[in-house]
């Protein structure tokens, strides 16, 4: 399905944080999703984040990336930047250097963004469906309804997701 095809680029950032790098580089390695990439945005970072990062690839990571520029003092979100521009993925997680994701981070992500195209869709083809017969006032009207109904549909597929991984 859609999922199979959806690419997902995490991206974090990181400052000579090696060991939390290390410690987050293995949250990653276990997913239970494995159709994604891991950016590292290294804002200026040492020799010893490289060394985490060859690491992690000769550990059979190779699905991470490590975008660096030089140390010009704090510059976070020009390296965030850089890293947004090297994605390949088709819909982008940014989260923190020192998060550690639980095993279903990624394909949560997946599942509610999957979750929103199919409402979205729905939506869409209802409103395309009423256009030849329905005027200003209707369509007004319609699309209040609609969104409230939408609304709360996506709010109770979150509440059960959550119930389901607590």
């Amino acid at each position: 399905g859609l999922g199979r095809r959806v690419k997902i680029s995490v991206i974090f950032t990181t400052y000579n944080s090696p060991k939390w790098l290390e410690i987050v580089l293995w949250g990653f390695a276990n997913q239970t999703d494995s159709n994604f990439e891991v950016i590292v945005a290294d804002d200026g970072s040492g020799p010893e984040t490289s060394a985490v990062m060859d690491a992690a690839r000769a550990q059979g990571q190779e699905n991470v990336r490590h975008v660096w520029h030089e140390d010009r003092g704090f510059q976070k979100c020009q390296i965030l930047n850089r890293a947004i521009v090297a994605a390949t993925g088709d819909y982008l997680i940014l989260t923190d250097g020192d998060c550690v994701p639980r095993k279903d981070f990624v394909s949560q992500h997946l599942e509610l963004f999957l979750l929103q195209i199919y409402l979205l869709k729905n939506y869409l083809f209802q409103i395309l469906m009423l256009l030849p017969v329905i005027d200003r006032q209707n369509l007004v009207r319609h699309l209040l309804k609609q969104w409230s109904h939408t609304e709360l549909h996506y709010q109770q597929m979150v509440h059960n997701l959550h119930q389901k991984h607590l």
